[in-house]
């Protein structure tokens, strides 16, 4: 049976769960033989994890080294306020924050950060189990949730209509974890690493094996947020996947 991972797996919660569920999913494809894809563990992502800016936050967290200078969780905390904004002018002093608050790209870099955490456990995974345990992401594109409550109620009323007519609902936002968790196709089962969503983050649609961004993609920073993992919340390297 798939189970649903107890908390959200976002950029800092990801990788604790790995630990978790790791003795879950070694039994789990251990009773289905070890079969192609018997456990499967899928992160739901975003498209805008395209507008990230993981490489350069890493990049201002490390001397010319590469050794981390700072604490790991200022890495991806933005600040607003006059300090953030006169960095974000390239004005500010040295040893600053950079990165002034900005809603959307503080989420696509948390998003970007998590996909490629997860491409990096799918790799992990496979040295470890080989194929009975396979990781994929994925994005279910741009869905009607509660996320409006924030809005204007006035605001909120008037979006609706909108909402109904261009946004996805629950269910075909559904679509793509569900593909990853459960789909007999090859490309789902067998390979690991899979990055999946419709074509339009609107409209519904056969679920597309697509392509994450290139820092996503880029080993080097999945390893170094690894890393950075691993020093928030302790080694699983162990328990959590072998």
């Amino acid at each position: 049976r798939h189970r649903r991972l107890s908390t959200p797996t976002d950029a800092y919660e990801l990788h604790p769960d790995i630990a978790s569920y790791g003795t879950t999913l070694r039994r789990a494809a251990k009773n289905a033989g070890d079969a192609p894809g018997a456990a499967r563990i899928v992160y739901v992502g975003s498209k805008l994890e395209k507008t990230g800016d993981v490489a350069k936050r890493l990049v201002w967290a490390c001397d010319e080294n590469g050794a981390m200078t700072r604490d790991p969780r200022e890495i991806f905390q933005s600040r607003g306020g006059e300090r953030g904004e006169a960095a974000a002018d390239g004005a500010a002093d040295e040893g600053s924050d950079p990165f002034a608050f900005d809603t959307f790209k503080t989420y696509g870099t948390a998003k970007q950060a998590a996909t490629a955490l997860t491409l990096t456990l799918a790799r992990k995974t496979r040295a470890a189990h080989g194929d009975s345990i396979v990781v994929h992401a994925c994005t279910p594109g741009m869905v009607r949730t509660n996320l409006s409550r924030f809005m204007h109620p006035l605001a909120f009323y008037a979006s609706q209509p909108v909402q109904w007519a261009l946004i996805k609902s629950p269910r075909q936002g559904a679509s793509a974890p569900v593909y990853c968790a459960t789909s007999t196709d090859a490309v789902a089962r067998e390979h690991t690493a899979g990055y999946f969503g419709t074509e339009s983050s609107f409209a519904d649609g056969p679920v597309l094996k697509l392509e994450p961004s290139d820092v996503a993609r880029e080993e080097s920073v999945g390893e170094e947020l690894w890393r950075i993992m691993d020093a928030l919340h302790g080694e699983v390297e162990g328990d959590g996947l072998r």
